[in-house]
């Protein structure tokens, strides 16, 4: 008799330990797929910032470091799952005058800042809280410009 005493007192507290465990660990599931969002979308804001900054700014390429950041959104860029990159990059710069002149060149001074969004689903328990539209994550990153305009002094191509 103290045996199956032993054997259901067993089985019950296994039970009632997976009725808390269970919620648990499928809670700490979603708190993952909110990490890993977060670090994508700011990885990818990140990166695309560098691209931005990487060529000549607006006033003097129009739409290129726009078309530079979302290429790279673009690359990385998912529709379907728990964690949906946003297509659509905001961008600003802040340039500092005198903008680099040709035939002379030099330097941008000034800088790009960036901002994408993604669009968390978790999977589990969370998403009982936050509904079908998931969370939004925004992340803004700013770089100077590292391009500089190449001088063409000496090389032939000036105008006399």
């Amino acid at each position: 008799m103290l045996i199956k005493t032993t054997k259901a007192q067993s089985t019950i507290e296994l039970v009632a330990g997976l009725m808390i465990l269970i919620p648990i660990v499928l809670s700490l599931i979603d708190i993952a797929v909110f990490v890993m969002g977060v670090s994508l979308n700011d990885s990818v804001c990140r990166d695309a910032t560098r691209a931005a900054a990487s060529g000549p700014p607006d006033k003097i390429a129009h739409g290129q470091p726009k078309q530079r950041a979302e290429m790279v959104v673009k690359r990385s860029y998912k529709t379907e799952g728990a964690i949906r990159l946003s297509p659509d990059v905001d961008i600003r710069e802040n340039i500092r005058e005198p903008l680099p002149s040709e035939p002379y060149g030099g330097p941008v001074d000034g800088e790009v800042t960036v901002s994408t969004t993604v669009n968390v689903h978790p999977p589990f328990l969370v998403s009982v809280f936050c509904g079908s539209s998931g969370i939004t994550f925004k992340s803004e990153q700013t770089f100077p410009y590292t391009w500089v305009m190449p001088s063409t002094i000496g090389d032939g191509n000036q105008k006399h």
